[in-house]
């Protein structure tokens, strides 16, 4: 990619800038152009409910929850891993294998 961008970039100063309303161009423009819609955009849009906005706040609400948890999953230790399943250290005595100095 990095010899791409030096020829385009050694490219740039020959080719001329974009053409505009004002440096050239021959269309009016129309910004909803191939739509039937009324507005500048082309689009009909509906109003927004208080519904809408109740069930986007449950589906952002949801959303959240689930990004949380599956962080909170990924990051939360296991207990499991670090005891084994009676409950005892990694070698069954309670000490998790580390050897404990005698007085």
């Amino acid at each position: 990619m990095a010899a791409l961008e030096v020829i385009q970039s050694n490219l740039l100063a020959t080719v001329p800038g974009p053409v505009g309303k004002f440096t050239g161009g021959i269309s009016p423009g129309n910004p909803s152009a191939g739509t039937t819609g009324t507005s500048p955009t082309g689009l009909n849009l509906y109003t927004i409910t208080t519904g809408d906005r109740v069930g986007a706040g449950f589906v952002t609400t949801l959303i959240l929850l689930i990004v949380l948890g599956v962080a909170w999953w990924m990051i939360a230790e296991d207990g499991e891993k670090e005891k084994g399943s009676d409950g005892k250290g990694s070698d069954g005595k309670g000490n998790d294998g580390k050897e404990k100095s005698k007085p």
